[in-house]
């Protein structure tokens, strides 16, 4: 009866530690700009090597389900890509703007029609 008992705890544990190592907790907190200290909207942010994602609100506030020790990357148009290590279920980034992004403008898909019209594209580099 006893070796019975040991079998189907020690079956028990085996089928309840995988679980106890993957533990996925609620990562959440705020992008911010380096610039001006002021919230992003919209920031896109991906747990890297898996298709899980979220994108900030209004107030640059995110919130996403991840495993400790994976990696967040955070993409935003006219700033540097950032890549943050989770370390625990709360964390603020600043992102820094990234002055080579708009140096080329692709003008694809222009509109068929009878008139032609010229078209003009100006360039901004962002910092200048």
């Amino acid at each position: 009866m006893r070796t019975k008992f040991t079998k189907s705890l020690l079956f028990l544990f085996t089928l309840i530690a995988p679980f106890a190592y993957a533990q996925e907790l609620q990562v959440s907190g705020t992008v911010t700009s380096s610039e001006d200290g002021l919230s992003m909207p919209g920031v896109s942010i991906i747990v890297v090597g898996t298709q899980t994602g979220t994108s900030t609100d209004f107030d640059g506030n995110f919130s996403i389900i991840a495993e400790q020790g994976q990696t967040l990357q955070f993409n935003f148009i006219g700033y540097a890509d950032k890549e943050v290590k989770i370390t625990g279920s709360s964390m603020n980034v600043v992102m820094d703007p990234d002055a080579n992004v708009l140096d080329e403008v692709i003008v694809a898909g222009v509109a068929a029609g009878t008139s032609k019209k010229k078209l003009s594209v100006s360039v901004a580099k962002v910092g200048e």
